[in-house]
């Protein structure tokens, strides 16, 4: 059964993702092959990446169907990561690290991410 989360109050994207302001854990593990594959992480990897393709400039630049919720980590997800990590001009492993994990904490869904409180926090890994 997928978890759906509530939105939280939009801010432009560059500012997000620039400022700070949603962050997630500096010590989350990777997720993706060979790393962290639990149901938590992957479930909060794809939300977010499903927020960013449908809420965000990304949303005009043909992203990857959305994915399911399920908190499996498959090649949908895999192939979702590295499109988005394309876009954001950055490594292309397939993994979330901290790298992606900044990118991904500035478009994802900030009702998710930001503080110890919210629910994806603890499973995102970020540098800050």
């Amino acid at each position: 059964m997928a978890k759906h989360f509530s939105v939280a109050i939009a801010v432009p994207v560059l500012f997000a993702a620039t400022t700070g302001i949603a962050n997630a854990s500096t010590t989350a593990p990777y997720v993706g092959y060979g790393y962290s594959t639990k149901y938590n992480a992957v479930l909060c990897v794809q939300h977010n990446l499903n927020y960013a393709f449908q809420n965000t400039p990304l949303a005009n630049q043909n992203p990857p169907a959305q994915l399911a919720e399920d908190g499996i980590w498959g090649n949908k997800t895999w192939g979702a990561v590295e499109w988005f990590q394309s876009k954001m001009n950055i490594q292309v492993d397939g993994v979330v690290g901290p790298n992606t994990g900044d990118w991904l904490a500035g478009y994802g869904d900030r009702g998710s991410l930001g503080s110890p409180y919210r629910p994806c926090y603890p499973y995102i890994p970020t540098s800050w």
